[in-house]
C-alpha cells in the first residue's frame, strides 16, 4: 500500500507514505485551515498498481473544523441565516454558506451540516444525508421525513421509543447514560402560571418563554 496526501487530486504535497503490507498509517504536517485535502491510497494487486481517490475537509486550527450552512439563497444572504453563520464562527467552525442543490450535487467536505429554517425541503439533498456519516442539525421541520427522523405524516408512530447513549462524556448528553425512553404515550400538556419573579426571555405567541432566579413553577400544569 501507498498514501499520498496532497492539495490537489493525485499530489503528494503534503505526504507520500509507503506502508508495504501495514494497514494504517501517521500522517504529519496536515494543514490546519479548513482547506480540501486530497487523499490517494494505491494499492498492488498481482502486477497490478490501483488507486481510490478520497476528499476530506482540514479542520481549523482550535478543531472545530467545517460547517455547512445549507440555506435558500446565498446572495443576500437572509438575517437568520447571517445571525447562524455568525454562531457557528464564534464556536470556532470554518463556515461555508451553500444553496440545497449545491449541497446535493457536491462531494461532502463538511464535518457538520447546519439546515437553515430557509431552506426548502430537496429530495436530492435529503437522499445525500440521510446515510451520511456526518453529524446533522436541521432546522426544517420539512426535512425531517426525508432525513429518517419522522414519519410524512403527522400524528404517525414510528415505534421508537428508545434511545442508547453511545457517548455520556459528550456535551449533548448532558451527562444520561444507559437507554432512555423516548416516548411512550400521548398526553396533554399544560402550561405554567409564571409567578411575579418570572424573567420573560423570549415572546412567542402564546406562551412566553421564562426563567426563574431559583427553578421554581407554579400553577397548573408544574
Amino acid at each position: 500500500y501507498r498514501l499520498w496526501v496532497g492539495r490537489t487530486l493525485g499530489a503528494s504535497d503534503i505526504a507520500d507514505v509507503n506502508t508495504g503490507a501495514g494497514l494504517a498509517a501517521v500522517v504529519n504536517g496536515l494543514p490546519s485551515d479548513g482547506s480540501v485535502v486530497h487523499v490517494r491510497l494505491r494499492y498492488q494487486i498481482g502486477r497490478t498498481w490501483l488507486s481510490t481517490d478520497y476528499t476530506f475537509r482540514a479542520v481549523t486550527g482550535n478543531g472545530r473544523g467545517l460547517a455547512w450552512i445549507v440555506v435558500d439563497r446565498t446572495d443576500p444572504l437572509a438575517p437568520e441565516d447571517s445571525d447562524l453563520k455568525g454562531r457557528l464562527e464564534r464556536l470556532g467552525f470554518g463556515v461555508e454558506v451553500v444553496t440545497t442543490e449545491e449541497a446535493a450535487e457536491n462531494p461532502m467536505t463538511a464535518n457538520v451540516v447546519v439546515i437553515s429554517s430557509t431552506a426548502a425541503s430537496d429530495p436530492a439533498l435529503e437522499a445525500v444525508l440521510h446515510d451520511a456519516p456526518t453529524p446533522i442539525v436541521s432546522c426544517q421541520v420539512s426535512t425531517y421525513h426525508g432525513l429518517g427522523l419522522a414519519s410524512a405524516t403527522t400524528g404517525t408512530d414510528l415505534g421508537q421509543t428508545e434511545a442508547t447513549v453511545a457517548s455520556a462524556l459528550h456535551e449533548i448528553s448532558n451527562k444520561r447514560k444507559g437507554t432512555l425512553t423516548l416516548a411512550w404515550t400521548s398526553r396533554d400538556l399544560a402550561w405554567a402560571t409564571p409567578v411575579g419573579d418570572a424573567v420573560v426571555i423570549a415572546h412567542s405567541q402564546n406562551p412566553d418563554l421564562l426563567t426563574y432566579p431559583p427553578l421554581e413553577l407554579s400553577g397548573p400544569g408544574t
